[in-house]
């Protein structure tokens, strides 16, 4: 039975977030304490930044198919349509600030906003930063904000609206005097990642909650979650241009989704007509074609499966987790 209260997961579509849709799914993802279940959740949100990977994109049906035979709601966030982002950043110039022409229509269910980019304040993130010349820095956690917290905030106010009658303003003055409890955002982090977990600082109507941290589920205990639903062959989400991302993996996205990796060699390239310092991946010091050339030359008997198939470090390893019992129930 559903609290008082939204609870949203939202789902990258990558492997920690569907080990936790999967959990979900069995009635045994553990959030505060309780078991929840498909009926506990008010929605599954997926939210495009514009550069996922063609993979991530085509498991967005399947995602939505798993979750409707479950009695779920899923909702993808899509970005606005090239015809309408892009004659809007052409007639900007750098910095200057106004409204988006994809929100002007804010008819038709919150599906059917969603699906067609209503709910995005920014064009896709590759097009956003080249438009102010610039790329996504390693210190700069502007992308995950503007192109995936700030529409799925969005999102939420029209939710509140539906099940409440009440949008995030009301109800962030309601949980400041007592009377509501802020909604629950579960986010899909492993438990050897729990240093990216990050409690108290969005606003009232909101709290974070990572199952997969408080289970102790790792990123090794995920391969039998997801193998019972057939996923096990998932690859980690993320954006093609990603600043986390090691270079096997530009070198891997050159060979499998060659126009993708001319789109973010671009988005490179425009960055450094500005600033020859702003490079994609500056481990190299050269811009991305060569650093994956020199990479190539290092790792000749690398091949695309074996580099898909590690994960990354987002950042150094930090949390002690519990051992897991129940991947391998």
């Amino acid at each position: 039975m559903r609290e008082e209260r939204l609870t949203i997961l939202r789902c990258g579509l990558g492997r920690d977030s569907l080990a936790m849709l999967c959990l979900l799914f069995e009635h045994r993802l553990i959030v505060d304490g309780e078991p929840l279940g498909p009926s506990d959740v008010d929605a599954v949100v997926f939210t495009d930044p514009g550069a996922e990977w063609p993979a991530t994109y085509a498991l967005i049906p399947r995602g939505r198919a798993m979750c409707e035979a479950r009695g779920l709601r899923f909702i993808a966030q899509m970005k606005p349509p090239r015809e309408v982002w892009e004659p809007f950043l052409a007639g900007r110039t750098i910095g200057q600030k106004g409204g988006q022409p994809w929100r002007d229509d804010s008819s038709g269910t919150n599906a059917e906003k969603a699906a067609r980019g209503y709910y995005h304040l920014r064009a896709p993130i590759m097009a956003d930063y080249a438009s102010k010349g610039t790329i996504v820095a390693i210190a700069d956690p502007s992308c995950t904000a503007n192109h995936k917290i700030a529409p799925n905030r969005a999102l939420i106010d029209d939710l509140c609206m539906e099940r409440f009658g009440c949008g995030n303003r009301r109800w962030s003055a309601l949980v400041a005097a007592g009377h509501a409890k802020p909604h629950r955002m579960l986010i899909g982090i492993a438990a050897d990642e729990a240093d990216r977990a990050i409690d108290g600082d969005g606003p009232l109507y909101e709290e974070s909650r990572y199952p997969l941290v408080e289970m102790g589920i790792r990123k090794s205990d995920e391969a039998p979650i997801l193998r019972r639903f057939f996923l096990d062959d998932t690859h980690k989400s993320g954006c093609t241009m990603c600043k986390f991302a090691p270079v096997s993996w530009y070198w891997a996205l050159r060979e499998e989704v060659p126009e993708q990796f001319e789109a973010v060699v671009d988005y490179e390239a425009r960055a450094l007509r500005r600033n020859p310092k702003l490079l994609v991946f500056p481990r190299y010091g050269v811009p991305l074609p060569e650093a994956v050339r020199r990479w190539r030359a290092e790792n000749p008997d690398a091949t695309i499966d074996a580099v898909m198939s590690k994960d990354y470090k987002r950042c150094d390893k930090g949390g002690v987790a519990k051992p897991s019992k129940v991947a391998e129930e």
